[in-house]
C-alpha cells in the first residue's frame, strides 16, 4: 500500500488553477479575521464578507478548512484551516509576492 500526501491532491498541489476565487478568497479571509459567524442558509461571514454555503462546503471537500466548536465564551462553531489548507494559504501568498 502506498503513502498518500496531502501534496498529492490537485488542491494543495496547483491552488491557482484548482480553486475558484471565492474559493480562495475565503481561505485568505478566513486566515485573516478571526470573526466567523454562520447564517441560517448555511453561508459564513469571515470578517466583513459574506461566502456561500457552497464555497464553504467545497473548501470541506478538499480539506483545507474545519468546522470546529468555540471554546470559552461564545457558542456555535468557527472555521479553522487544516494543515493542508495552510499550506495552500502560504502557496498563495507567495504568489501573489511574486506578482
Amino acid at each position: 500500500m502506498s503513502m498518500s500526501t496531502f501534496f498529492d491532491r490537485p488542491a494543495v498541489a496547483r491552488p491557482e488553477t484548482e480553486l475558484t476565487v471565492p474559493q480562495r478568497e475565503a481561505l485568505k479571509h478566513l486566515s485573516r479575521f478571526r470573526h466567523h459567524r454562520v447564517c441560517r442558509n448555511g453561508g459564513w461571514y469571515l470578517g466583513p464578507r459574506y461566502f456561500k454555503p457552497e464555497t464553504i462546503s467545497a473548501l470541506t471537500r478538499h480539506a483545507l478548512i474545519r468546522r470546529a466548536k468555540n471554546r470559552g465564551f461564545g457558542k456555535g462553531y468557527h472555521l479553522e484551516p487544516t494543515l493542508a489548507g495552510q499550506v495552500v494559504l502560504e502557496k498563495l501568498e507567495k504568489s501573489n509576492g511574486r506578482s
